[in-house]
């Protein structure tokens, strides 16, 4: 009973210590999705095709409103608190499976440093929650293989493939690992109890899922560009970047332990767990090869708490130097990370204009982009509103030009000011020059702002 409490209190302080650290490091960028989740919250949408991220951003909403807390900081304390969950599931596990404290404590802490888990644990985006889920799944295989219960019932690897894929629509890629899991979770290969109830329950998920989503929406379409270029244009950096630098020395310490497990005891390595994650990473290269969308390893982050257990366990077994080596690789970790967010947030391709736009345009202001990369730098590194022009704009100039000259005009009718890229003021194509005259025509001419980069409207 005390080795409980002791655990679960340990467990407390990991959440606590990622709570404390991540806040106090959090970063004032958007990255991805973040700032149109923050939208999406404060609009009062519950839909969204990650299922479970609005409705517990919206739980959590409900909880903190007695303190004036915004949409924003509602979901920062999501990623920090989901962060926390999956730290003190890892470390659960690592203790169902004997290893020691120490070493728990030590390898879960080289996970919680680990590049790509810091930087989503310091900003809002939907990759906490779907680390959470997966280190919960983790625990709970662990727990069932010390219990002996592992594959006896199909209804737990459906169930946590609902969950899975409530969190992230990437959870697909697990289905492979789960289908392991419950024919060979006994160490053989043997049909479980409770299979076609499994099936129901995947079935009602995936009907729910669709009429939620309707047959058009954006994971469809990632999904459809992921499987139509499987196996076509392969880019071997890509898959070092999204797999093994985003996570720092997670994947060499798991393949340490599979060497060093291997040359001891072959049949360890074929057990269900270690088999199980096995395929899962193996399920992700073909993708990480192909699915060239960078986001920073965490359409991947499935594996990254069983390779947080594999870093415990590998600890474990270097005895004494487990704490020099725990310190060289947390150091590492935390250097590696900062530096990742450094760049995010300081040497973006925009950082010289984009924080003097702000401060001469002041909040809320509007700004007029026209390419992708001015369009991100303003979206995601400042509190202002950007619109560019989509592809069917240069088909239709005339709907594009008032459509522009509506935003604008909203804009100014709530003293807003108005800001225009001077590559969209200059530039020499029909489809824009009857949106930018037509603004001239009734704001007049702009102004120089304080960089070349744009101009402004009074």
């Amino acid at each position: 009973m005390r080795t409980r409490l002791v655990d679960v209190a340990l467990g407390a302080f990991l959440v606590v210590g990622c709570a404390i650290a991540a806040w106090t490091f959090r970063q004032a960028d958007y990255w991805s999705d973040g700032r149109s989740l923050v939208e999406l919250l404060g609009g009062g949408s519950w839909n969204y095709h990650n299922l479970l991220y609005l409705p517990t951003g919206h739980l959590l909403e409900a909880l903190l409103r007695p303190f004036g807390t915004s949409t924003r900081t509602v979901l920062e304390i999501l990623s920090v608190a989901a962060t926390g969950l999956a730290l003190a599931f890892t470390f659960a596990a690592a203790r169902v499976q004997g290893i020691g404290r120490a070493a728990a404590l030590c390898g879960t802490a080289v996970l919680a440093a680990a590049p790509t888990v810091w930087f989503y644990a310091t900003c809002v985006e939907v990759h906490p929650l779907q680390l959470a889920a997966s280190a919960g799944a983790l625990l709970w295989f662990v727990r069932s293989a010390d219990r002996g219960s592992l594959g006896r019932s199909a209804l737990a690897p459906a169930f946590f493939f609902c969950i899975l894929q409530s969190t992230h629509v990437s959870g697909v890629l697990c289905v492979p690992a789960l289908f392991l899991l419950a024919f060979r979770g006994t160490g053989r290969w043997a049909w479980p109890r409770h299979v076609l109830l499994g099936l129901l329950v995947v079935a009602l998920f995936a009907g729910l899922w669709y009429g939620l989503q309707g047959a058009q929406g954006p994971a469809q379409r990632y999904a459809g560009q992921a499987l139509r270029d499987l196996g076509t244009g392969w880019r071997p950096d890509f898959l070092w970047h999204e797999l093994v630098v985003e996570t720092g020395m997670l994947y060499p310490m798991a393949f340490a332990l599979l060497a060093v497990t291997w040359r001891r005891d072959v049949q360890a390595v074929l057990r269900p767990l270690p088999l199980a994650l096995l395929v899962l990473v193996a399920t992700f290269v073909p993708f990480a090869l192909t699915f060239l969308v960078e986001e920073r390893g965490a359409y991947y982050f499935w594996a990254v708490p069983a390779l947080g257990l594999c870093a415990c366990r590998l600890l474990e077994l270097m005895g004494s130097w487990k704490l020099p080596l725990a310190a060289a690789l947390l150091g590492l970790h935390v250097y590696w990370g900062s530096e990742q967010i450094r760049a995010w947030t300081e040497d973006y391709p925009g950082h010289e204009w984009v924080p003097t736009l702000e401060e001469e345009a002041g909040s809320g202001a509007l700004v007029l982009t026209l390419y992708s990369h001015e369009w991100v730098a303003v979206q995601n590194h400042s509190g202002l509103e950007a619109v560019r022009p989509s592809d069917e704009a240069l088909s239709v100039p005339e709907r594009w030009a008032a459509a522009l000259v509506k935003a604008v005009q909203i804009a100014r009718a709530g003293n807003r000011k108005v800001v225009i890229m001077r590559s969209l003021y200059e530039l020499d194509y029909p489809s824009f020059d009857q949106a930018v005259e037509e603004l001239v025509r009734r704001f007049g001419a702009p102004r120089p702002g304080r960089r070349p980069e744009y101009l402004v409207f009074e």
